[in-house]
């Protein structure tokens, strides 16, 4: 089945939320994967009063998945911006 990068349970409203991190380019294959992942978590943790959605957070989307998704309301593309790795802290001067 592969590792949910992050899943979320709503606190006062009855959804979850599978969000998949792409660091590079999305496809077809990345559509599969959070659908995947959102058929488990309605067979498994949710309840079925309760929905499933998907988010796509990625540096870019191209014209596949936004075709893939203009079919399946549930899951959005977010692009980002995001950096992933370790940056060194700055140094605090003393007063």
């Amino acid at each position: 089945m592969g590792n949910i990068d992050l899943l979320a349970e709503h606190r006062k409203v009855p959804r979850w939320l599978v969000v998949e991190l792409k660091r590079g380019q999305t496809n077809d294959d990345t559509m599969g994967q959070v659908l995947r992942y959102m058929g488990w978590v309605t067979k498994e943790p949710a309840s079925p009063k309760e929905s499933v959605e998907g988010l796509i957070v990625a540096r870019s989307v191209d014209d596949k998945l936004r075709y893939a998704v203009s079919v399946v309301p549930s899951v959005v593309p977010v692009p980002s911006t995001m950096e992933t790795g370790l940056c060194r802290p700055t140094p605090r001067s003393r007063p």
